[in-house]
This record gives structure tokens, sequence and C-alpha cells, in this order.
């Protein structure tokens, strides 16, 4: 467990919401410092290794992207580092799935390894960064009836997300269906930017469904924690599947 994650537990465990949020913003700059120290050691040890020093992953929230990150961080000298601009704005909005990034993006990089996730937009302004930069990157999405699921469970236990006093009094109909309300065109927005303005032979574009059935593959079995993550989706499925029927045109239809 890293020292971001014993922290987090620790705020979760022991401070009330308000004091939550105020903790976090303040570790948010701290937290950078050391991830970008860790980046910049990589570098000097293993930054010869490797023709790309930036590994970015643009990822619809709860998407898996965190999976991906912990993957990519283990190859030798590589750090997952996040800006404390994103950070901020994530603590202050609920998320940044309409983020653009920093012109000095990527300057701020010289002479690390990183691996950096966000649930930032394919807007031109973003996927023209990354151009400039000569940045390849994975686009991670996944099936939006799981992600609604995955959000309302997630800022239930997360005490210091601004949504937290709103979720945290709802059940999982009455969840699900706020999601509906208020993020389901946003995130298929999200989608539809990367497909339109993402650059193919930059990118690879992932899905969540993809990368769980290639690990079962590995595997050779279903561990009986993915069987019961399958079966609570279907629930979310269930109470979501007719807002999406209504909102998703047959380009972007979600089986």
């Amino acid at each position: 467990m890293t020292t971001t994650q014993v922290l987090e537990r620790l705020t979760k465990s022991f401070l009330p919401p308000p004091f939550a949020r105020t903790a976090k913003r303040v570790a948010v700059y701290p937290r950078y410092m050391a991830q970008a120290r860790a980046c910049r050691e990589g570098f000097q040890h293993f930054g010869d290794r490797y023709p790309q020093k930036v590994l970015f992953i643009a990822g619809l929230p709860k998407s898996g992207t965190t999976w991906l990150e912990r993957m990519l961080s283990s190859y030798p000298g590589f750090h997952d580092l996040l800006i404390p601009d994103v950070a901020a704005y994530e603590l202050a909005t609920g998320g940044s799935h309409d983020y653009d990034l920093p012109r000095d993006m990527f300057v701020r990089f010289k002479n690390m390894l990183v691996v950096t996730k966000m649930h930032v937009h394919g807007s031109p302004h973003n996927v023209a960064l990354l151009h400039t930069a000569s940045v390849k990157y994975v686009v991670l999405y996944r099936d939006l009836r799981d992600v609604a699921l995955s959000h309302y469970f997630y800022v239930r236990q997360t005490p210091w997300h601004p949504e937290y006093p709103l979720y945290a009094t709802l059940g999982v109909s009455d969840a699900l269906l706020t999601f509906a309300d208020q993020l389901l065109l946003p995130f298929i927005d999200w989608i539809r930017s990367w497909r339109q303005h993402g650059d193919p032979e930059m990118s690879l574009v992932l899905s969540y469904e993809e990368m769980l059935a290639d690990t079962e593959r590995a595997r050779g079995r279903r561990t009986g924690i993915v069987s019961f993550v399958r079966v609570s989706l279907e629930i979310g499925r269930t109470i979501l599947h007719p807002r999406l029927k209504k909102s998703i045109s047959g380009s972007l239809a979600i089986s």
C-alpha cells in the first residue's frame, strides 16, 4: 500500500467529511512534490531505457484507470504523478471530465519517467497538446451502466468528494437515477470527444471490459470476486437501461 493510500484510509476513518475535504486539499501539493521526486529519480536510473518518457492515460471515471496506472507504474523507473492543477479542479467540482490541460503540462515532466492518468476529455486543446509533445496515450472507457454503479459506491466511501453529502443519503436506485440526470450525458460527450478528436496514430482505445476479459483468460478462471462484481453490476444495469436507450444514439450504443 502506497503512502497516499495509507493517508486516504486514515482520512476516511477518522475525519468527518468537511475536515476530510480540507485535508485532501492540503495534501495535494506535498503529494505532487513527492511523486515528482520519485519520477526524477526513476529517470536518472532508467531514463535511457525508454523512448517514451511519459505514459498518459485518459480515462472515463470509474473505468479502470487506477488499475491500468498501477500496471504501467510497475515498469522500472516509472511512477504515478498527478499535477496539482487537475487535483484541485476535481476537489472543487467533483470531476475533471471537462478539464482542459495547462499549456505547459508536458514541459513540467522534463527529465522524469511519468505515468499520469486523468479523466480529461478529448477536446481539440487536449489532443493538440498531446500531439505537440509527441505523447502517445491510452483512452479508457467502460459500459456507462457499470460506471454509474461504481460512481455511487466510490462517492459514498469518499468523504472529501463534493457529491458525498448527496450520495450518502441515497439508496442505489435513487443514486443511479441521479447519475443519469447529472452525469450520463456529460459522460457520453466525453466518449464522443475522444472518438471525434483523438489521433488514431497516437492512441490506443481500450475498454475496461476488454482488460477484464484478458485478465480472466490469463488466470484461466473466474474468481469469486469477479463473479460477485458482475452480479452487482447487473442490478445497476437493470435500473439504468431505459435511460441509456433513450440517451444514447445508435452510433454510441452500449451493449
